[in-house]
């Protein structure tokens, strides 16, 4: 007797795609365990798969795994799954797809019917992979259509973009392609949808046209803004006198299908500079051509129909000495539409100006960070001095540590004096203007010293890839700072400006000799 084909697991733009073989059964069970992995893959390695294929649905091993899916393959935890029950017709518990909630009916029909599959055990909306990237979900005969559920994810360790394996349909019971049976609770159908991972990146520094001239430019950035991949390098230190206003740019590249829950920049300036209120200017914008073989010749334009405005898409803190900037969910969703599409870039542009609390000589950073799908680190406790000394200890709960980090110590918020520390750094004193000093006890740790009694300070820190946690102890003046490894932090190298001295003259001195 001729074979008949049962069911099928239509796949759309999946990983695999699982095709149901030949298979008759009078007792054939009404429930399906399907098992889900996410499964995470590089860059190189998700091109070079290509298009879906087929899969038998059975388990992959770990031996297998980097033959099918390349090297870099990982299953990951923390992505979350929404499960439709799909219906042509109206029917009792069903919604119309055009009606369903905007985050997720572009995945479906909306001419169709769904009933959202809840996870019951743990009394969620949708199913969240976990214990080694999968979920596991028992289903009745139907069809169903599986979306990935970004906003609900809680995976942070970049950010996930692709997409072949979401959404996908699927049709159950579905049979084996050996035509043995179908796959059922005890003898389970395996899943493995993919994406790839593209990094946000960040930069800041002078606007191109700012009219101040380089003391130091080792890596002549000085007139070149700010630009995707110069995050690390050098910026220049420029010179400058009280009263002068200052142009700065951010520029954030959000990469396409990207999606983002969450988006913060703060911005605090050091003694001598302040923000100037109500300058921050906020646009979203694609390259203008094809991209330029130094991303410093780059061009860009607005994004036609996407203006991006405060109160509404983001609310922007300001004080006399920088900024935090929160985008809200109407300014996420522009960006989240936007992105599927394209590649985004994020503009920011906005002046300080030097003030008489300048110190001759002294550097003047300003340094910026944003952290996506993360939430931003509490600001510092706090600190009444033991004397006139405030110790600081670092940890670190990670592998990760950047190159530098910096402290900045503020009193009633504002800032007073800071210090830029490298693992080199171990011992010595530094002195930081203004009476204070900063003694290096060990590695990243130190205090400051000639703080002034009975008052009150804040320390700041600034590290790349990182997020603080801020502690006080029952001893008078410690603060312990413990830093969590945050892939989806960036701190740019910032840019700096000097006022007169020594760094002034030579300056002079150059220009007269080339004059």
């Amino acid at each position: 007797m001729k074979k008949k084909i049962l069911s099928l697991l239509t796949a759309f733009a999946m990983v695999f795609g699982i095709i149901a073989a030949p298979f008759t059964s009078a007792h054939a069970d009404d429930s399906t365990k399907i098992v889900v992995y996410k499964v995470l893959m590089g860059k190189e390695d998700y091109e070079k798969f290509g298009d879906p294929r087929e899969h038998d649905g059975k388990q992959i091993s770990d031996t297998d795994k980097a033959t099918i899916f390349g090297s870099s393959a990982e299953y990951i935890d923390g992505v979350a799954f929404r499960i439709y029950e799909v219906s042509d017709t109206a029917k009792a518990d069903f919604t119309q797809g055009s009606a369903i909630d905007e985050k997720y009916k572009g995945d479906l029909d909306a001419n169709k019917y769904y009933k959202l599959i809840k996870d019951t055990v743990n009394n969620r909306d949708y199913f969240l992979t976990a214990n080694g990237g999968k979920f596991e979900a028992t289903l009745g005969n139907g069809k169903y259509r599986i979306i990935e559920d970004k906003d609900s994810s809680t995976y942070n360790a970049k950010n996930i973009t692709g997409m072949k394996a979401v959404p996908f349909d699927l049709k159950l019971p579905a049979g084996k392609p050996d035509g043995s049976g179908n796959f059922t609770v005890d003898d389970p159908l395996y899943i493995y949808p993919k994406n790839t991972e593209k990094k946000v990146e960040f930069d800041k520094n002078f606007a191109k046209k700012h009219g101040l001239e380089a003391i130091t430019d080792p890596e002549t950035l000085k007139d070149v803004g700010a630009v995707i991949g110069n995050y690390q390098k050098t910026k220049a230190t420029l010179t400058s006198y009280v009263g002068k206003e200052i142009p700065y740019q951010a520029k954030a590249y959000l990469p396409k299908e990207s999606f983002f829950r969450q988006l913060h920049l703060t911005d605090t300036f050091d003694r001598g500079m302040e923000f100037k209120k109500g300058s921050m200017k906020v646009k979203a914008q694609e390259l203008d051509g094809q991209p330029a073989a130094d991303p410093k010749d780059n061009k860009y334009k607005d994004i036609a129909n996407l203006t991006l405005t405060a109160d509404t898409d983001y609310k922007i803190t300001e004080t006399d000495y920088g900024f935090t900037l929160k985008f809200e969910e109407a300014g996420l969703k522009k960006i989240n539409d936007a992105a599927k599409g394209k590649d985004i870039y994020v503009d920011f542009s906005y002046d300080g100006k030097v003030t008489k609390d300048a110190v001759v000589d002294d550097n003047i950073d300003n340094n910026i960070t944003i952290t996506y799908n993360h939430e931003p680190p509490k600001p510092s406790p706090e600190v009444e001095p033991d004397g006139d000394k405030i110790t600081v200890t670092k940890k670190w709960n990670g592998e990760h540590k950047p190159s530098k980090v910096k402290y900045q110590l503020l009193e009633n918020d504002k800032p007073v004096a800071d210090v830029t520390l490298t693992s080199a750094d171990t011992s010595g004193t530094k002195d930081l203007g203004n009476g204070i000093k900063f003694e290096v006890t060990g590695e990243w740790s130190g205090k400051f010293t000639g703080l002034e009694k009975n008052k009150k300070y804040k320390v700041q820190e600034f590290a790349d890839g990182t997020t603080p946690e801020y502690k006080t102890t029952d001893a008078k003046g410690v603060l312990i700072i413990t830093n969590n490894d945050t892939p989806t932090s960036i701190t740019p190298t910032p840019p700096t400006v000097v006022t007169g001295g020594k760094k002034f003259v030579r300056l002079i001195d150059k220009i007269t000799q080339n004059a």
